[in-house]
């Protein structure tokens, strides 16, 4: 689900859009009238030539800003959709530790109790549930530590 702020950019992205096309429109219609007096015309207008040349260059310009600001609020949506992704994958990994860590301590016989260790794999490191950083690599698949 995308932020309040990520609504309110792409809401106020496309007013700017609607407002670029509509001024890219209409230097568009002036070239094209300009372009139906020349053909009514008999001799060519250098002028209104210039004019449309002008017309078209600024209404491609305008509609190449609308096209450059369509793909940054669209990488920009990306990009926290993205991040929003990671973070419910991150929630979902420690509601999976935190129900790994109860059913470890459920099992061990009474008195004793039992050490956890989280392992990042992207890092190599692992954490004791006092946060104590450890390599992976000295951590057994099978461990079995009780105190």
């Amino acid at each position: 689900m995308m932020s309040m702020q990520s609504l309110m950019t792409a809401g106020t992205t496309l007013k700017q859009m609607q407002t670029m096309q509509s001024a890219s429109t209409a230097l568009q219609g002036q070239a094209n009238v300009y372009k139906a007096e020349m053909k009514l015309d008999q001799s060519p207008d250098e002028r209104k030539e210039a004019a449309v040349e002008e017309l078209e260059n600024r209404s491609q310009n305008v509609t190449g800003r609308m096209m450059e600001m369509a793909q940054e609020v669209t990488e920009k949506l990306q990009k926290e959709a993205a991040e929003e992704k990671a973070e419910a994958k991150q929630e979902a990994n420690t509601q999976d530790a935190d129900v790994d860590r109860a059913e470890i301590s459920a099992k061990q016989p009474e008195g004793q109790e039992a050490v956890a260790v989280l392992l990042d794999a992207e890092s190599g490191y692992g954490y004791t549930e006092a946060g104590a950083p450890i390599l992976a690599e000295a951590v057994s698949r099978q461990l079995d530590v009780t105190v």
